[in-house]
């Protein structure tokens, strides 16, 4: 009949309708699917962007914190050895006065500290004695004059005749440098005029390692006599070491940075 006609068009086109719906509605899911799929790639990629991204800025962060680091220690080296070219009488002025702050001390603790545990730069700073490491050291200037007084006094003792009572042979040995000459240059000879003129020819030209080698040769009264200065100068030589040491250590940081 006519209406069962009808009943059953209605029927095919509500199902037409459905099945195509249903079709649409599956599309429209796996293009759902697959852009989720596609968007969680592009986050994961980002992610692994942004994960390699903090790993570079945390190692540039790291070289740039060390190279400020050794560039700070080298500061604090350089300003060390500018302290310890100080004559020795002001750096004493200034301990005297209780300036700790700009005296040896304060600069020696800063390396150790800037230091971080280095036990290479703590070793150099401790090697060095505790009167030094308060006081400093004389110049090569303090003991060229300071050797010129001691010279003086150590060959009146050297030319004092050895069987002479020692107030009478004082007086002949006095007698007898001011009226002699001072041996000068490099000569030879055992003796201790040869050998405080020796050690004034290094003087001369900056090498006091040298020079305390050929006053530490003498014998009799007149190495007693020198003994404090070579005191002192084996301070300067210690002071000298401990610098070349600290700054060759500094050299190293900054190349194994550039490395």
């Amino acid at each position: 009949t006519l209406q069962q006609s009808l009943k059953e068009q209605h029927d095919n086109l509500v199902e037409d309708f459905q099945s195509q719906a249903n079709q649409h509605h599956a599309m429209l899911r796996k293009q759902h699917n697959d852009q989720l799929l596609q968007t969680q790639g592009e986050i994961e990629s980002l992610r692994q962007q942004v994960i390699a991204c903090q790993k570079v800025l945390n190692e540039l962060g790291g070289t740039v914190e060390d190279t400020l680091n050794s560039h700070t220690i080298s500061t604090a080296v350089l300003s060390l050895e500018s302290i310890l070219s100080q004559p020795s009488v002001l750096l004493k002025k200034l301990s005297a006065q209780g300036n700790q702050s700009q005296g040896v001390k304060a600069h020696l603790n800063r390396v150790r500290s800037l230091a971080q545990g280095d036990e290479l730069v703590v070793s150099i700073v401790d090697s060095l004695p505790a009167r030094v490491q308060q006081d400093g050291a004389p110049t090569l200037s303090e003991l060229q004059v300071r050797f010129s007084i001691m010279r003086d006094e150590a060959r009146k003792a050297a030319l004092a005749p050895a069987q002479a009572p020692k107030l009478i042979g004082q007086v002949i040995g006095t007698v007898l440098a001011n009226i002699s000459s001072t041996p000068s240059g490099f000569i030879a000879g055992p003796g201790v005029e040869e050998s405080l003129a020796r050690a004034a020819f290094f003087l001369e030209r900056g090498k006091l390692k040298e020079a305390v080698v050929e006053v530490q040769g003498m014998e009799g009264y007149a190495k007693v006599i020198a003994q404090d200065w070579v005191s002192l100068a084996e301070d300067r030589l210690l002071v000298d070491q401990a610098l070349r040491a600290l700054k060759a250590n500094s050299i190293i940081r900054h190349r194994h940075l550039q490395n």
